[in-house]
C-alpha cells in the first residue's frame, strides 16, 4: 500500500459546485476501450460491462457521480493483477528479465478515463500546458514537433548558423515521479476540489497481486 502525503483541505470540497459526469461522457469512455483486454480482479469483462450499460445506463451515471461527490476511488478498482511474462533468452533470476502486464478493473478504467478527460479539459481551457508540449495532447504529436524542429533548422540555415539538438530519454519516467508531487502540482494549478480529492483517492492505497505469466495470461 502507498500513502500520498499532502494536505487537501476538506473545506475545499464542501459545497463546491462542480459539474457531474454525464451519460455522454461515460458512453464515450466505454466506446474508446479495447475489447481484447483481460479482466481485472473483479472478473468483469468489457463485454459484460457493455451489456449492463445498455440495460441500465443510469446506474453508471449514479455510481461514478457518487465517486466524484465524495472523492472516493473504490478500493477494489485499485487492485491490479500484474502478470510477469519472461523475456526470451534472459536470465530469469534478474527482475528486469520479465515484462509486466497490469490488469485492472474495467469499471476503474472508465472512471480513470472520466477523470483524465476532465483534467485535460481544465488544463487546456486554462492554458496551463506549455505550448511546446506535443505529447498527450489532442491534435498534436510527433509530426507537429518535427515541423517546429524544421522551422528552427530553416531559420538557422537562413542566418548561416549551426543547429544542435540534444535528445534525452528518461528511464522509467512514468514510474519514477512521486505521487505526492503529482497531487501537490494539481493543487498548485488549482484544479476543482472534488476532482483533486478523487485523484488523491486514486493514488492512495493501491495494491498489486503478482502472477507467474510463463504459461500465458
Amino acid at each position: 500500500m502507498v500513502q500520498v502525503e499532502d494536505t487537501v483541505d476538506s473545506d475545499l470540497i464542501i459545497d463546491e459546485v462542480y459539474p457531474e459526469f454525464t451519460l455522454n461522457e461515460i458512453e464515450m469512455c466505454i466506446s474508446k476501450m479495447k475489447r481484447d483486454k483481460a479482466t481485472g480482479e473483479d472478473g468483469l469483462s468489457l463485454g459484460i460491462i457493455e451489456e449492463i450499460f445498455h440495460a441500465d445506463n443510469g446506474w453508471f451515471v449514479k455510481i461514478f457521480n457518487l465517486c466524484l461527490k465524495f472523492g472516493i476511488f473504490p478500493k477494489i478498482w485499485k487492485e491490479s493483477r500484474v502478470v510477469l511474462i519472461p523475456k526470451s533468452n534472459k536470465d530469469l533470476s534478474n527482475p528486469e528479465s520479465y515484462r509486466p502486464i497490469c490488469l485492472l478493473s474495467v469499471l476503474g478504467k472508465i472512471l480513470d478515463k472520466l477523470m483524465t478527460q476532465r483534467l485535460v479539459y481544465f488544463l487546456e481551457s486554462n492554458n496551463l500546458l506549455d505550448h511546446r508540449q506535443y505529447g498527450f495532447r489532442e491534435g498534436m504529436g510527433t509530426l507537429a514537433a518535427l515541423k517546429t524542429e524544421n522551422k528552427f533548422i530553416d531559420c538557422a540555415k537562413n542566418e548561416k548558423l549551426i543547429t544542435c539538438m540534444i535528445s534525452l530519454d528518461i528511464k522509467n519516467a512514468f514510474n519514477s515521479i512521486r505521487w505526492e508531487d503529482i497531487i501537490n502540482l494539481l493543487k498548485m494549478y488549482e484544479i476543482p476540489g472534488k476532482l483533486l480529492k478523487l485523484f488523491r483517492s486514486f493514488l492512495n492505497n493501491r495494491s498489486v497481486i503478482l502472477e507467474d505469466g510463463s504459461k500465458g495470461v
